[in-house]
C-alpha cells in the first residue's frame, strides 16, 4: 500500500485532512466524511497486520462488536472497510487533548476520581457487552470540548472469549499500562482493564507510572515481579483511603483486584467520603479495602455487653490505687525540677531585622541562635520568621540559653515554570502559586485547548524564573469560529461586504448567467457553516452575458420572441427576394448567431419581401 497523504480519499468517501496520531498498529488521520459533511478519525491499519490474514479477520470481527458501543464516554465508531491493500475504521473525531497531557505533573484527587469514574463508566459497559479493551491508558481517553473523559480505541478490543487480536507469544497493550497476566502472555480479563485504570489513576495522582525502565521489557517484567509506590509516597496530598483503592487496583493476582468496574466506583466513592487525614488508627481500616469495593469504616461503637462492663468497672478500681501511688510520686518529681528548673525570658522580636542584629540582640538576652537559609520575596539576610514565636505577638517565655532559630531571606528562589497546559484555570493557578509565583491570566482562541483550560505559560514551562516574577497562564476561549451568512442572491458587492462584516475574506468568481451581472449565484461553504474567523469564503456572480439565438429561416414573429426570450431587443428590417422561400422568413441576423451581448442590447433581422412583378406591353 502507498503511504496514504492529505487530500486521498478512503472508501470513496472519507477526504483525508492531517496525520494526527500513529500507534504500533495504525496511524489516525483526521478526515471529512463528503457524504455527511463532518469530521472524523480515520484508523489505518499499518501494512504488516494487513497481510496477517487471521488478524484481519478478528479486527474486522471485533470493530463491528465495538460498533455496537454507544455511550458517553466511548468514542463512537461509524464505519469500518477496506482500502487499498489494508483496512480502515472511521470513528468519532473528538477535539481535545487526551487525558495523558493533563496528568503531567499530577492532578488533583478530586479531577482524578471524576476522570477515573468516567473511565470506569466506559469499561463497565463494554464488560456487560463482553468486549475487554486491553490497551486502557491516558492517551487512549480524550477530553471534549465538556471537559467530558471520552475512550477511544474499543475497536481494536478484544470481544468475548474466542478473540485475541495477537501473534502467538506477543503481548497487546502499553509496557507501562498492562497488567501482569498480559505481560505474561495470558488471556485477558476485565480485570485486567481494571489494572490499566488503576495505573491511570496512580499516574493522574502522582504525575508518573508505577513503574519505568530503559525498555519495554524491562517495564514489563516490573509489572510481574515488583510492587509499586503508594501514591502518597509520591504526592503527600494523597488521601490514605484514595491510595488503598489504587494499590487495590494494582494488585499483582486478578483475583485480588477489585472484581469488576462498580466494585472500582464504589470504593472511590467510599474514598471520596472519606476524611483526608484520618487517625492513625484508622490506617489499616483504609488500607482493607476489599475486592468488593468494601472498607471497614472506622468510628464504628461496637454493641453494649452488661458482664463486660462490670469487668471493666472492676480493673478501673483496681489500677485507681496504682495511678493514686504515681500521682503521689509525681507531685514529688514536680517540686525538685520546680526548684532546680532555669529561668525563662521573654523572646524578643527580631522579625524583619537583619541577621546581625538580631542575632546581636538574642545573644543579649541569653539565647543560642540558630540560621535557617530560606528563599523569599523580601531583601536578602533579613529575618522573615523566628522559632519560638516573639513573646509581643502572642508567643510564650523561653528558657534562658535555649535556641531560637531564624528563617533568614536568601532572596528569591529560581525554579522551573511547571508545565499546566490543559489544566483547568484553578488548578493551573494552584500548581503555579505552590511553585511560589504571583499568577496572572490572558485569554486566547484555541482549535485544539477546551474552552477554560489552560494553553500554556508566559514564560514558558521549563524556563528557570525569579519566584518574585509573575507567571501569565493563557486560558483556551475555545475555537473562534463563525457562522458563514447567506449571500445567494446578493448584488457581488453587497455580498463581499456581508462577509466582511462576519469576520470572513470572499473570493469572487463570475459564471456566465442570465441572471442580471453582478448577482451572487452560489457560495461555498454555504450558509450557516461554522468555520474558524478569517476564513475565506468563494460567492459565484452572474456576468450577465447571454447569447444571440440563431433564429435565421424562423417567421418573423417566432424569431422576435425567441430574441425577446434571450434577452434582446428586436429590430426587424425588410429586404427583398426573388427565393419564395425566403419570403417573411428571416434571411439574416446581425450580431450573428452565436455572439455574446447583454441583456436588453439590440439585435436586428431581415425578413424577406417578395420582388415587385415587371409587366412587359408588346409592340403593334
Amino acid at each position: 500500500m502507498a503511504e496514504p497523504e492529505r487530500g486521498t480519499v478512503v472508501d470513496e468517501r472519507y477526504r483525508l485532512d492531517r496525520k494526527i496520531g500513529s500507534g504500533g498498529m495504525a496511524d489516525v488521520w483526521l478526515a471529512d466524511d463528503t457524504e455527511l459533511d463532518r469530521k472524523v478519525a480515520i484508523k489505518i491499519l499499518h501494512d504488516r497486520f494487513a497481510q496477517d490474514a487471521e488478524f484481519v479477520e478478528r479486527f474486522q470481527r471485533e470493530a463491528q462488536a465495538a460498533a455496537g458501543l454507544q455511550h458517553p464516554n466511548v468514542v463512537g465508531i461509524f464505519d469500518r472497510g477496506a482500502f487499498d491493500g489494508t483496512f480502515f475504521i472511521a470513528m468519532e473525531y473528538v477535539d481535545g487533548p487526551s487525558m495523558k497531557d493533563l496528568v503531567k505533573g499530577g492532578m488533583s484527587p478530586k479531577d482524578a476520581i471524576d476522570f477515573t469514574r468516567q473511565i470506569l463508566n466506559a469499561a463497565r459497559f463494554a464488560h456487560r457487552k463482553g468486549i475487554v479493551h486491553r490497551d486502557l491508558k491516558p492517551q487512549n481517553v480524550l477530553i471534549d470540548d465538556e471537559g467530558r473523559a471520552r475512550v477511544a480505541d474499543f475497536g481494536i478490543a478484544r470481544a468475548g472469549e474466542n478473540s485475541d487480536i495477537t501473534a502467538t507469544g506477543s503481548v497487546m497493550g502499553t509496557a507501562q499500562y498492562i497488567s501482569p497476566e498480559q505481560a505474561q502472555g495470558k488471556p485477558t480479563t476485565p480485570r485486567s482493564d481494571i489494572y490499566s485504570i488503576g495505573v491511570i489513576l496512580y499516574e493522574a495522582l502522582t504525575g508518573r507510572v508505577p513503574f519505568e525502565g530503559d525498555s519495554a521489557v524491562a517495564v514489563a517484567l516490573k509489572q510481574v515481579s515488583e510492587a509499586p509506590r503508594r501514591p502518597s509516597a509520591i504526592n503527600p496530598n494523597v488521601p490514605p483511603a484514595l491510595d488503598a483503592v489504587a494499590m487495590r487496583a494494582l494488585a499483582k493476582d486478578p483475583d485480588a483486584r477489585f472484581k469488576d468496574a462498580d466494585a472500582f466506583l464504589k470504593a472511590l466513592d467510599a474514598a471520596e467520603k472519606a476524611p483526608d487525614t484520618p487517625r492513625a488508627q484508622d490506617t489499616a481500616a483504609y488500607a482493607a479495602v476489599s475486592p468488593e469495593g468494601e472498607a471497614d469504616i472506622p468510628g464504628e461503637e461496637e454493641p453494649y455487653d452488661d458482664e463486660e462492663e462490670l469487668e471493666r468497672e472492676r480493673r478501673r478500681r483496681r489500677w485507681r490505687w496504682i495511678v493514686l501511688a504515681l500521682l503521689a510520686a509525681g507531685v514529688a518529681a514536680l517540686v525538685a525540677f520546680a526548684l532546680t528548673r532555669p529561668s525563662h525570658v521573654a523572646v524578643p522580636d527580631v522579625i524583619g531585622q537583619d541577621v546581625g542584629a538580631a542575632t546581636e540582640i538574642l545573644d543579649g538576652k541569653g539565647f543560642a541562635v540558630a540560621i535557617k537559609a530560606v528563599p523569599s520575596g523580601a531583601p536578602r539576610n533579613q529575618v522573615v520568621e523566628q522559632d519560638p514565636i516573639p513573646t509581643d505577638r502572642g508567643g510564650g517565655k523561653a528558657e534562658e540559653g535555649s535556641t531560637v532559630t531564624l528563617s533568614v531571606s536568601s532572596g528569591p528562589a529560581i525554579v522551573a515554570v511547571p508545565d499546566v497546559a490543559g489544566l483547568s484555570l484553578a488548578d493551573a493557578t494552584t500548581r503555579l502559586e505552590k511553585a511560589g509565583f504571583k499568577v496572572t491570566t490572558r485569554e486566547e482562541f484555541s482549535i485544539t485547548v477546551p474552552k477554560g483550560r489552560a494553553i500554556a505559560t508566559e514564560p514558558a514551562a521549563g524556563t528557570q524564573l525569579s519566584t518574585s516574577q509573575v507567571v501569565t497562564v493563557l486560558v483556551s476561549r475555545g475555537t473562534n469560529q463563525v457562522e458563514v451568512p447567506g449571500v445567494v442572491g446578493l448584488d457581488d458587492q453587497a455580498a463581499l461586504a456581508a462577509l466582511q462584516n462576519a469576520g470572513l475574506s470572499g473570493i469572487l468568481v463570475q459564471r456566465d448567467s442570465t441572471e442580471p451581472e453582478g448577482q451572487v449565484l452560489s457560495q461555498s461553504p454555504g450558509a450557516g457553516k461554522l468555520v474558524a474567523r478569517g476564513s475565506q469564503v468563494t460567492i459565484f456572480a452572474s456576468t450577465g452575458a447571454i447569447t444571440v439565438p440563431d433564429v435565421i429561416g424562423q417567421a418573423r414573429k417566432a424569431a422576435v420572441t425567441a430574441l425577446k426570450k434571450a434577452g434582446f431587443t428586436p429590430a426587424v428590417t425588410e429586404e427583398t427576394t426573388d427565393d419564395p422561400s425566403q419570403v417573411s422568413r428571416v434571411i439574416s441576423v446581425f450580431p450573428p448567431a452565436g455572439s455574446r451581448g447583454r441583456r436588453g442590447d439590440t439585435v436586428t433581422i431581415s425578413v424577406g419581401v417578395a420582388s415587385p412583378t415587371t409587366t412587359t406591353t408588346p409592340t403593334p
